[in-house]
């Protein structure tokens, strides 16, 4: 697909309009580097590391898979960063642009906090490497647009993982970020993201505006995420996302992450998210449990709306190929439906 999105990463080959998300945990350099290589762009989740090893690594295994394409020597994936968790930690920045000094990253992902420094940063010492912004609501997409980054990624409500606690669903969202920035930046490329886990969805998204799509759910159910087993079984056994996720901030606290004010996770339900009103040590005992044995009735699962889309575990490439195949067909079918009745 020919679109904003895939056009400005022309120079690294990108031809589908499709960000596998920055998961902490899920997604290293094995998932970023196969979406890469099936035509996407694949994404280095950085999490919590306090220090720069596992994402250097993590940047080289994904260089040994998808080495570095055109003429500037970029490697066609990119690194993800929570933007609070980089602002007293900004050597994993400094550290990553230094190790792709000669082959730069394609792109550089901040989400949740204060990204402006680190995007004057990433201008100086990585030229070619594009900065993708995401944000929660239409302000926040405002403000990003007149930083100068280069694509905006518009999370709705109904996304996996961390985000904002309050904020619009997907549908919603996507098509006024669109409305309200594409008369003052009409080459600027917008993602959607939340709840998209197929095909319908990327093709929903383009018809609401956006150049392309982020998943994160779908995505952790494959073979290369770094999920373990039990959780990648719960998301495929999930359905009715809405009713089995939850939004909540239990997890951070056992795991003792100070997320700030306004945010939380959507998770899968479970024994922990269940007996969260009980207090944190009646969960923690459960909690522990379960990560120990791989539990998935106390693990923190952080899964999307979408989880009921996911029927399997497959390798990136396939379900990147499965995406485009079902968008192409749904597009298809709209643009052959008959319209009843007079105009």
């Amino acid at each position: 697909m020919n679109t904003l999105f895939t056009r400005t990463f022309s120079h690294i080959n990108l031809t589908v309009p499709i960000i596998s998300a920055p998961m902490a945990f899920a997604s290293g350099g094995l998932l970023a580097a196969r979406v890469s290589c099936a035509g996407a762009l694949g994404l280095i989740g950085s999490g919590y590391n306090e220090t720069s090893d596992w994402i250097l690594a993590e940047i080289a295994t994904a260089k040994r898979i998808a080495p570095p394409v055109g003429l500037g020597n970029v490697l066609p994936f990119g690194l993800g960063y929570i933007t609070w968790w980089l602002e007293t930690r900004p050597g994993l920045l400094m550290d990553a642009l230094e190790a792709t000094r000669s082959t730069p990253l394609a792109a550089v992902w901040f989400s949740f906090g204060e990204y402006r420094p680190f995007l004057k940063v990433v201008r100086e010492r990585s030229p070619l490497t594009k900065v993708i912004v995401q944000v929660g609501t239409v302000d926040e997409a405002v403000r990003a647009a007149g930083d100068g980054v280069d694509v905006i990624v518009v999370q709705g409500n109904e996304a996996g993982g961390h985000g904002k606690s309050t904020n619009s669903t997907t549908i919603t969202l996507t098509p006024e970020t669109v409305t309200r920035l594409r008369p003052h930046h009409p080459q600027l490329p917008i993602i959607s993201a939340g709840g998209i886990a197929d095909g319908r969805g990327l093709a929903a998204s383009l018809s609401l505006g956006a150049s392309g799509v982020c998943m994160g759910t779908r995505f952790m159910a494959c073979d290369e995420s770094g999920y373990p087993p039990g959780a990648k079984r719960a998301v495929v056994e999930g359905s009715d996302g809405g009713v089995s996720t939850v939004r909540t901030g239990v997890f951070d606290v056992l795991r003792g992450l100070p997320w700030p004010e306004g945010y939380d996770g959507r998770a899968v339900r479970n024994r922990v998210t269940e007996e969260e009103g009980m207090g944190i040590e009646v969960v923690r005992e459960v909690w522990e449990t379960a990560t120990r044995e791989g539990d998935k009735d106390g693990l923190g699962i952080f899964a999307g709306s979408g989880l009921g889309l996911v029927q399997d575990v497959l390798p990136a490439e396939i379900i990147v190929r499965r995406t485009m195949e079902e968008a192409v067909a749904a597009i298809r079918t709209a643009s052959e439906a008959l319209l009843i009745g007079p105009l």
